[in-house]
């Protein structure tokens, strides 16, 4: 999935459960396991000329930003910190993996799906999923359909989400 769509969906998502927690924070960490796992691959990878198994543990785009460990340990320097922000932030990050594993079984199946999930590091084994595309082929990959409709849906959910507020404040 890609950016629209994990910003709106995982919103939605969270809506339910994200009580008094900043929305922005939510939003940004529905972002930050991209944000974090594509760059750090593809500047390895350009820095050392290596990309995927060549690269030991930074086999591919989805690494420790994606898992829920990650999330875990933001959530819990949040809470002894007492930081709401720090929750929000790892409340959004839990939506993505998931995101990504809908998105990955819909377009390869489920054997695709299960390839490319992170979120249970390192309970799963200490390897991240192996991913070999150059940076044009990864972006090219995102304009499957699937992934199109994803970006639309999170597009029309921010939007909705937008409005509402709106409302919301103008009563």
């Amino acid at each position: 999935m890609i950016f629209f769509g994990h910003l709106g969906i995982g919103d939605a998502m969270t809506a339910p459960v994200r009580r008094g927690l900043p929305r922005g924070w939510v939003l940004a960490g529905t972002v930050l396991p991209d944000l974090i796992d594509k760059p750090l691959y593809y500047a390895v990878a350009a820095a050392t000329g290596r990309h995927g198994a060549e690269l030991g543990i930074l086999r591919g785009t989805r690494g420790f930003g994606h898992t829920w460990a990650l999330a875990a340990l933001v959530w819990v320097v949040g809470h002894a910190r007492g930081s709401d922000k720090l929750r929000a932030l790892a409340l959004g990050m839990a939506t993505h993996s998931p995101l990504d594993f809908v998105a990955d079984w819909a377009m390869w199946g489920w054997s695709g799906a299960f390839h490319g999930c992170v979120a249970f590091w390192p309970l799963t084994g200490w390897r991240f999923p192996l991913a070999d595309l150059g940076l044009v082929a990864h972006l090219g990959a995102e304009f499957r359909p699937f992934l199109l409709g994803a970006e639309a849906v999170g597009i029309l959910l921010l939007l909705r989400a937008h409005f509402a507020a709106r409302r919301e404040r103008a009563s």
